[in-house]
């Protein structure tokens, strides 16, 4: 595979694409041979956690499924609360986010690409925080209380994709599965 080599004042950097996988390395070594500063890190693996990392990959992939099919199928789940919620062309924006829900819903089902389809549930998430829980700080008869109560599953939800960012689809997944240097380890 093709290589790119760049020297820095103290460091050189060699980025290699792994065949057959969606990883890079990243090596960093140092000038002085004897320092021994040799660094491996990979972007974009499929890391191997724990198997029981499926319990939160299907609490986080059903509920952002079925949330997405309702948006399509509830008016008043969609448009309607779209429309309420001040968002422009609100039909369109309600599928929009709709379709994202179903597909990444299911990736993280699935354990595919999971860290990847987490990034677009996450702005969708967060989103809904800013949109829908943060005012209820300012209006009449709510307050912070009211917010608390009302915001715990999109609590929940935000730090669930934060953690599969960071974690991965884990051992029972496809991302598991379909990565090389995975392969053949039990977990």
């Amino acid at each position: 595979m093709p290589a790119i080599e760049s020297t820095w004042e103290e460091f050189t950097v060699d980025v290699r694409l792994v065949p057959n996988s969606n990883l890079v390395n990243f090596r960093f070594f140092g000038q002085n041979p004897d320092a021994n500063i040799a660094d491996e890190m990979r972007f974009l693996r499929a890391v191997t956690g724990p198997a029981s990392i499926l319990l939160i990959r299907l609490a986080v992939g059903l509920i952002f499924f079925t949330q997405g099919i309702l948006k399509y199928t509830d008016p008043n789940m969609g448009v309607v609360r779209f429309t309420r919620i001040g968002f422009p062309h609100p039909y369109f924006t309600a599928h929009f986010v709709g379709t994202f829900e179903i597909v990444c819903g299911v990736l993280v089902l699935l354990g595919l690409w999971t860290r990847t389809a987490a990034i677009p549930l996450l702005i969708v998430i967060t989103t809904a925080i800013a949109t829908t829980k943060i005012p209820e700080l300012f209006r009449a008869n709510q307050g912070f209380w009211y917010m608390v109560s009302d915001a715990r599953t999109d609590f929940a939800m935000f730090c669930s994709l934060l953690f599969l960012i960071l974690a991965g689809g884990g051992a029972w997944s496809l991302d598991a599965r379909r990565s090389p240097e995975i392969e053949g380890k039990d977990q």
